[in-house]
C-alpha cells in the first residue's frame, strides 16, 4: 500500500483487521466481539471523513438515511401518531395514556439499530471511495479472501458437534437449564427462535423467553450463517487467485482451481453444514462469478444461459414458497396442493406472513428497526418465538415501512446501474478482481430471502465491504498512485464530514454503554436462573448472587434508561429476591414493580411483567 496516504491506509487497515477477526470471533455475536467490530468500523469512518475532501454524496448518504430512520424514535402527540402508526399509538396509549409515543414500540432497540445502520452504510461509503485506489483495493480484497479461507478451515476442523455443542471446541452453546434452549444468551447468540417459559414466583408468574441454541459450525453459532460467511468471501478469494496467477499459470489450471474451490464450497455448505438456502446461494454466486470472469464468448454465453435458467428457477421457487396460495389451493387438485402445502409449512413462510401483517398495520414508517422480535408474539402468541423473520426483505419492510422500502429499492437500483456500467466498461485485470464482490452480492441477495445474515454482525460487516467494493469497481479509471490531498481536518470543506465523524465517535461511546448493559443483562439472567433452580438450602448464596447482579444492573440502567430488557430483568431479579427473603417492603415487591413500570414505559408491549396467579384464575 505504498502508493496510498497514511490515513487511507489506517482506515483500510481497521476494516481489513475487522474483516478477518470479526467472523472468527463467533461471527461477531459475542458482546466483546461486536464492540470491537463496530468500533473498528467507526474508527475507519472517522479517519476517512476527516482526512481530506471526500465525495459529498458518500458522506451525506449514510447521514441522510440515519436521520430519516430517527423519525421512528421521535415522540409524537397521540393524534399525529395515530395517523403515522396506528398500532404503535394504541400500544402507547394502553400503557400510559398521557405519554407521547413514537412510531417504534421499542425506541431503545431502534436507536441501537439506527447506529448499526449508520456504521454499515458509512463502511460501504468508505470502501466505495478508497476502493478506487488499486493498492488499497487489493489489500482489502486479500483480507476478505484470507477471512474466507479461515472461516472455511475452522468449519472443516470444527463441524457441528451434535452431542456436546461446543463451538470451536471451547465455547459451550448449551443452555443453563435445558440442553436445547437458553434464557441467558442474547437472541443473536442463538438460533433466533424459541418459546416463552412460564416462571412461577410465590403468588406471581411471568414469561421469560428461552431461545433455542445454535448448532455451531466453525466459528459461527449457526451453520446457516457460516454459509453466509463463505458466500461473502470465497468468490473474492477466487478472484484474487485468478488475478495473482494471470500470466503465470495456464488458463486451464487457473480456472480448474477456481471451479474446484467454488464447487467444494457448495458441497461444504450443503452437505457438512446442511444449509439448503446457503448451498443454493453459493451455487448462484459461483455461476455469476464464472460468467463474469470466464474468457471466450462461447463460454460466457453458455454460463450466462445457466445463470439465467437458474435465476428463473429460483424466482419460481420463491413465488411458490412465499406466494399467497390459500385461495388457489382450494380449487387445485390434491396432487398439486399437497406438495405445495408441504413446501409452505416452513416457519419462514409464517414469519414472512407476520411481517406482512406488521407492514399492513403500520405501512408508512413501519414498527421500528429491531422490533420484529417484540411484536411477533402479538401475532403468533406464545407458542413459538421468532426474534428475526428469517427473511431480511420481509423484516426490512415490517420494521421500516414503505419509506424504508423505497430507500432500499433506490440503493438496489443504484447497484444495478453500477453493475451494468461495470460490466460494459471493465477490462482485465480489474475484471478478475471485481467479479468477486458482484458474485458475493448476488448470492447474498438470494440468501437474504431465507435467513438473517444481515443481522449477524460479522456477515453484515462483510456485506458492507462487498457493497463498497462493488460500487467502487464502476467509478471509472482507477487511481493507481493513491495521489490524494494531504492529511488535514476537512472542517472548512463541508460540515457533513465533521458531523459524520462526530456521529461515529458518539457511536463508539454508546457501543461501550450497550456492551456494559448486555453484560449486566446476562449477569441478571444467570442470577434469576439460579433463583429458579437452586434449592431452598442455597438461599443465602442465591440472594448474594442476586444482589451482585442487581448492583451491576442498576449501575448500567443509570446510563441506559431506554433498555427495556434490562429494566425487566432487574424487576424479575427483585421479585425473586423478595421471594427468597420474604421481603414485601420497598426493598422487595415495591422495588420490583418500579422496574417493571420503567420497562413498560420504555416498551409498551414489553412482555415478562408478572401477574398474580390468583387473579388470573389459574390457582
Amino acid at each position: 500500500m505504498s502508493g496510498a496516504r497514511l490515513p487511507d491506509r489506517l482506515a483500510i487497515g481497521c476494516l481489513s483487521a475487522a474483516a478477518i477477526l470479526g467472523p472468527l470471533a463467533l461471527g461477531g455475536t459475542a458482546t466483546w466481539a461486536r464492540l470491537g467490530l463496530e468500533s473498528a468500523a467507526a474508527a475507519a469512518v472517522a479517519i476517512w471523513s476527516l482526512s481530506g475532501p471526500r465525495p459529498r454524496w458518500l458522506v451525506l448518504l449514510p447521514l441522510g438515511i440515519a436521520v430519516l430512520a430517527c423519525l421512528q424514535i421521535v415522540p409524537l402527540p397521540p393524534a399525529v401518531l395515530r395517523l403515522a402508526a396506528p398500532p404503535a399509538a394504541a400500544a402507547w396509549q394502553a400503557s400510559e395514556p398521557s405519554v407521547w409515543g413514537s412510531v417504534s414500540i421499542n425506541p431503545g432497540a431502534t436507536a441501537s439499530g439506527i447506529r448499526q445502520l449508520l456504521l454499515g452504510l458509512a463502511t460501504a461509503a468508505v470502501v466505495s471511495d478508497l476502493g478506487r485506489i488499486v493498492a488499497l483495493r487489493r489489500w482489502l480484497v486479500g483480507s476478505v479472501a484470507v477471512s474466507g479461507l479461515l472461516i472455511w478451515t475452522l468449519g472443516l476442523v470444527f463441524p457441528v458437534d451434535s452431542r456436546e455443542r461446543l463451538l470451536l471446541g471451547l465455547f459451550d452453546l448449551k443452555g443453563p437449564i435445558a440442553f436445547w434452549n437458553t434464557p441467558a444468551d442474547e437472541p443473536v447468540q442463538t438460533s433466533g427462535t424459541g418459546m416463552h417459559e412460564v416462571v412461577t414466583v410465590g403468588s406471581h408468574e411471568y414469561e421469560m423467553p428461552a431461545w433455542s441454541i445454535g448448532d455451531g459450525f466453525g466459528s459461527y453459532v449457526i451453520s446457516n450463517h457460516f454459509a453466509g460467511g463463505i458466500g461473502l468471501t470465497v468468490p473474492l478469494a477466487c478472484g484474487f487467485w485468478l488475478l495473482a496467477t494471470a500470466g503465470r499459470l495456464p488458463s486451464l489450471v487457473r480456472y480448474t482451481v477456481a471451479v474446484t474451490t467454488l464447487a467444494a464450497a457448495v458441497v461444504t455448505i450443503g452437505w457438512l453444514a446442511n444449509s439448503r438456502a446457503g448451498a443454493a446461494s453459493m451455487l448462484l454466486a459461483a455461476l455469476v462469478f464464472l460468467w463474469l470472469t470466464v474468457e471466450g464468448r462461447a463460454w460466457r454465453l453458455a454460463i450466462g444461459g445457466l445463470v439465467a435458467g437458474y435465476v428463473a428457477f429460483l424466482v419460481l421457487f420463491c413465488v411458490a414458497f412465499f406466494g399467497p396460495w390459500t385461495v388457489v389451493e382450494q380449487v387445485m387438485p390434491q396432487a398439486v396442493t399437497q406438495p405445495l402445502r408441504s413446501l409452505r409449512s416452513d416457519g419462514r413462510v409464517v414469519a414472512t406472513r407476520v411481517a406482512g401483517q406488521m407492514l399492513a398495520g403500520s405501512p408508512l414508517l413501519g414498527t421500528g428497526i429491531g422490533t420484529f422480535g417484540d411484536l411477533q408474539p402479538t401475532y403468533l402468541g406464545n407458542v413459538f418465538l421468532l426474534y428475526y423473520a428469517h427473511n431480511d426483505y420481509a423484516q426490512l419492510l415490517a420494521e421500516t415501512g414503505l419509506a424504508g422500502g423505497c430507500v432500499a429499492a433506490g440503493l438496489v437500483v443504484m447497484l444495478i446501474a453500477r453493475s451494468r456500467r461495470w460490466y460494459r466498461d471493465s477490462t482485465v485485470p480489474d475484471r478478475l478482481l471485481d467479479a468477486g464482490p458482484w458474485a458475493a452480492l448476488a448470492g447474498l441477495a438470494l440468501h437474504s430471502a431465507f435467513d438473517w445474515n444481515l443481522h449477524v454482525p460479522a456477515n453484515a460487516f462483510l456485506a458492507a465491504i462487498g457493497t463498497g467494493l462493488a460500487v467502487s469497481s464502476s467509478h471509472g479509471p482507477r487511481d493507481r498512485a493513491g495521489d490524494t490531498p494531504p492529511l488535514v481536518p476537512n472542517v472548512r470543506a463541508s460540515w457533513a464530514p465533521v458531523l459524520l465523524a462526530a456521529a461515529c465517535f458518539m457511536a463508539i461511546v454508546l457501543l461501550v454503554r450497550d456492551a456494559v448493559s448486555t453484560a449486566a443483562r446476562r449477569q441478571l439472567a444467570l442470577a434469576v436462573i439460579a433463583a429458579r433452580t437452586e434449592p431452598p438450602a442455597a438461599a443465602a448464596a442465591v440472594v448474594h448472587r442476586l444482589d451482585l447482579a442487581l448492583a451491576a444492573g442498576t449501575r448500567a440502567a443509570r446510563f441506559d434508561p431506554s433498555d427495556t430488557r434490562l429494566a425487566r430483568l432487574l424487576g424479575q431479579a427483585m421479585l425473586h429476591r423478595a421471594d427468597r427473603t420474604g421481603d414485601k417492603t420497598t426493598l422487595g415487591m415495591d422495588a420490583a414493580n418500579e422496574w417493571f413500570l420503567r420497562a413498560k414505559l420504555a416498551c409498551p408491549i414489553c412482555r415478562g411483567i408478572p401477574h398474580s396467579v390468583a387473579s388470573a384464575g389459574t390457582r
